[in-house]
């Protein structure tokens, strides 16, 4: 759920955290595709339908959402995975300025660019351990990447 509360807050920083929270754990969302899955975020509007003001809290979250992350930049949509922005801005100097550059980055060219070692490993872990989900944040096509195409450039 971590990651989940750390894309929504990189997305929506002023957003009321007792409804994201609610979501959460009502409705288990773990994955931060889940939040652009249309047939289930409908579900979860029409179980607040009983209350109105808080389905109505729900309906403009999935709209600030949806409108705040439909195109982002590249380090905006990897930080919001937990990715380190330094890093993330060091590669995008160095001519990284892609999802898929940046993913074919290893170790060895971090330290080379002063990448301290133990941001290095941690930077390699997260595009190991988030590459599917962030594949399947860009399948959704909901979110895109300024200037690029389901994490390619054009």
């Amino acid at each position: 759920m971590k990651k989940v509360r750390n894309w929504i807050d990189s997305v929506l920083p002023e957003y009321d955290k007792t409804i994201v929270s609610e979501l959460m754990v009502n409705y288990h969302i773990t994955d931060i595709s889940e939040l652009y899955c249309v047939n289930s975020v409908n579900k979860i509007i029409s179980d607040f339908e009983a209350d109105k003001v808080r389905a109505e809290k729900v309906k403009l979250f999935f709209s600030l959402l949806w409108s705040s992350s439909r195109l982002m930049t590249l380090s905006d949509f990897l930080g919001g995975f937990g990715v380190n922005k330094k890093v993330v801005i060091k590669l995008m100097g160095s001519g990284c300025d892609t999802l898929e550059k940046i993913r074919q980055v290893n170790y060895g060219q971090l330290l080379k660019m002063g990448v301290e070692q133990g941001d290095a490993e941690a930077f390699i872990d997260d595009m190991v351990y988030l590459s599917d989900e962030m594949d399947a944040v860009l399948n959704t096509n909901m979110v895109r990447i300024n200037g690029e195409m389901n994490g390619k450039s054009r």
